[in-house]
């Protein structure tokens, strides 16, 4: 598990940067970044958590079968926008805890579920303000699922279900109010985005564009790291009797494979659509093509594994289809983090999922 970090950490150690402030296309690559990957899809996810609280306020002012359907099927809108965007693991969302708000996982001991099962057994349906000022994992993605999806959800109906509805009502409001926190702070001429294009001396965050782009290639092979590591491997072990899908993320709601694609996707859009190829000194390399065949490999396969993530895992052939995703979501970690970041001058450095 987590054989990539160790490597990271090793060429951290070893290769110095090639230059400490100098990164060519550095301008282009950090406007492409902001303007063109991470505020679109920031603005996508905070739209998407305004329909996704719609859905419960309609349920919870008319429940019924329909209404509840109509309820688990917007959900999906704010959980696959979110994993399109989990990539940009730096900047506001790391802020006041955006990142946990948005989404607690992974819940290693259960204590974040136990907390939601907790608030719905004891009936209560604090306002969106109240639920802010609690506990992360009352507020985020993972929580809204149990609440529609978990045990007991089918209350939800009728009227035995009216503070279940309401306290998902709630948690629906406290991530519209998150996703438009980190848009606002993206889009404002004093947020995070001005730090990443003006690094310098007085910068709090950012004292070179080495930094900036380091900030960039750990985004990326962590959040391959994450999904070949803690959501792939420690959820489906190396064969069916090993699995243990119901630790994957969102398998309550059967968008667990959606989301793997997404966060793969994310990555390989990132590295094109914010241009990051500019920053290599040999105009021919060859891994930008690499790492996008790889991201396509990786796509393609989970495209194929069709049905619930327990399904899927339960069959031999499934099963071996989605853990062969492993092999290329390395790949491609392994060419941003061991070859692009030397090549530019910037490798990864610190990886915050060390010791996950």
């Amino acid at each position: 598990m987590l054989r990539i970090a160790s490597i990271f950490f090793a060429i951290a150690l070893c290769v110095l940067p090639a230059r400490a402030d100098d990164i060519a296309g550095f301008d282009e690559i950090v406007s492409a970044t902001i303007e063109d990957f991470v505020v679109p899809r920031s603005a996508r996810l905070a739209e998407a958590a305004v329909a996704g609280e719609a859905a419960p306020a309609r349920l919870c002012a008319a429940p019924s079968e329909e209404t509840l359907g109509a309820a688990r099927a917007a959900f999906a809108d704010p959980v696959l926008a979110h994993a399109a965007v989990e990539v940009v693991r730096f900047g506001p969302v790391l802020s006041d805890n955006r990142l946990e708000r948005l989404n607690f996982w992974p819940d290693r001991k259960g204590l974040g579920l136990r907390q939601v099962e907790r608030t719905i057994a004891a009936g209560e349906t604090p306002p969106v303000d109240e639920l802010r000022a609690r506990s992360v994992a009352l507020q985020g993605l993972g929580a809204l699922e149990f609440v529609l999806f978990g045990d007991g959800a089918a209350t939800l109906a009728g009227a035995d279900g009216k503070a279940r509805c309401a306290f998902g009502h709630a948690i629906a409001g406290a991530l519209r109010t998150t996703a438009a926190e980190v848009l606002a702070d993206w889009r404002a001429p004093d947020g995070h985005a001005g730090l990443m294009r003006n690094p310098g001396p007085d910068n709090p965050l950012y004292r070179t564009e080495t930094e900036v782009m380091q900030a960039l290639i750990r985004a990326t092979t962590e959040e391959l790291q994450l999904l070949a590591d803690t959501k792939i491997r420690a959820t489906i072990g190396e064969n069916p009797e090993a699995a243990r899908p119901k630790r994957a993320p969102f398998w309550r709601s059967g968008l667990t494979l959606g989301v793997f694609s997404e966060n793969a996707a994310s990555v390989g859009a990132l590295f094109a659509t914010g241009r990051m190829a500019l920053a290599l000194d040999k105009s021919d390399s060859a891994m930008p093509n690499e790492i996008a065949f790889d991201i396509r490999q990786a796509v393609e396969a989970f495209g194929r594994a069709e049905g619930p993530i327990e399904t899927v895992v339960a069959d031999p052939d499934g099963h071996a289809l989605v853990l062969f995703t492993t092999i290329p979501l390395d790949d491609a970690a392994a060419i941003i983090g061991g070859r692009y970041g030397p090549e530019i001058g910037a490798t990864p450095g610190f990886n915050s999922l060390d010791g996950d």
